[in-house]
């Protein structure tokens, strides 16, 4: 059962990031000479820190109230549709060489944080468990706090993986400028 889950969820992440590749070639010229701009002036200028900081505290609040792992669900997708956006964008404007570009972008802001997310989701799917079996059949839960402190600490770690990304991302890719 949990293999075919496993499946299930790669073949999920596996049609947002296609998804996010299609979205991107769908809009309009206009659209795409915009984001070219974007990207061509500074292509690692984004700050996360924010974004992820409501993000998560968002569905932690979701998880209390027993939402949280639908909503889980749709965060990833968001996720993977952004890698799938950037990599067409690196495409369409670098060609194959922004295939490359885009992948090894989306390793260093994004594979640290995806798997960081991976564990803070189920810590957030305990929490939700948790709080079904209390509320709900009236059971009294052993270690109740435990997922909320892990929580925490997976948090803080997202929160240093977005400020080390925040300072240090110029320096990194512009070691691999090389490729575009």
């Amino acid at each position: 059962m949990k293999r075919q889950a496993k499946y299930l969820n790669m073949i999920y992440c596996f049609i947002a990031l296609i998804s996010g590749f299609i979205y991107f070639f769908r809009l309009s010229s206009n659209t795409k000479i915009y984001i070219k701009g974007i990207l061509t002036s500074n292509p690692s200028q984004f700050n996360n820190i924010l974004f992820h900081l409501i993000i998560i505290i968002s569905l932690f609040i979701l998880s209390l109230l027993l939402l949280g792992v639908i909503f889980n669900y749709i965060y990833v997708f968001f996720e993977f549709f952004t890698i799938g956006f950037s990599f067409a964008s690196y495409f369409y404007i670098y060609h194959f060489n922004g295939l490359a570009f885009g992948f090894i972008y989306n390793i260093v802001t994004k594979l640290i944080y995806l798997i960081l997310l991976y564990f803070l989701f189920t810590k957030y799917y305990k929490i939700s468990k948790y709080n079904y079996l209390y509320v709900i059949k009236h059971e009294k839960v052993m270690n109740y706090w435990r997922p909320f402190i892990q929580s925490f600490m997976i948090i803080l770690l997202i929160i240093t993986n977005d400020i080390v990304i925040t300072l240090f991302l110029n320096r990194i890719m512009d070691l691999f400028k090389f490729i575009l």
